[in-house]
């Protein structure tokens, strides 16, 4: 069976690296991204996209909504890790498969992880 693929999303490079080593010590492709560098519609499709926003500001809600545009990523689950609780247009834009608060529950985000695979 392949390893399933998952990108992870965040403007922080040390979150990035923590979120992706918890994922791929659980038999996970990670691709680790950040938030400035976007990928390329050439790049391997994910199974999964888990965004890391540390703050809630527009520039965070442009990329999730970039991401979530983009051909590639329509039909793609999304994951989003939040520190305060999304609006519900916030939500509607971005069409998360689950969303998570902040702090982050890793043992939660393992589940939702493989939940929504």
């Amino acid at each position: 069976m392949d390893q399933p693929m998952v990108w992870v999303i965040s403007p922080d490079p040390d979150a990035c690296h923590l979120i992706g080593l918890n994922l791929s010590k659980r038999g996970m492709q990670v691709v680790e991204i950040w938030m400035r560098d976007l990928p390329a519609a050439s790049w391997a499709k994910p199974d999964l996209i888990v965004i890391d926003a540390d703050a809630p500001d527009e520039i965070a809600w442009q990329t999730i909504r970039a991401v979530r545009l983009s051909a590639w990523a329509t039909q793609v689950p999304l994951i989003l890790l939040l520190p305060i609780e999304p609006s519900a247009s916030q939500l509607a834009s971005a069409q998360p498969a689950r969303w998570l608060a902040k702090p982050l529950d890793v043992d939660q985000l393992l589940t939702m992880v493989r939940e929504n695979l």
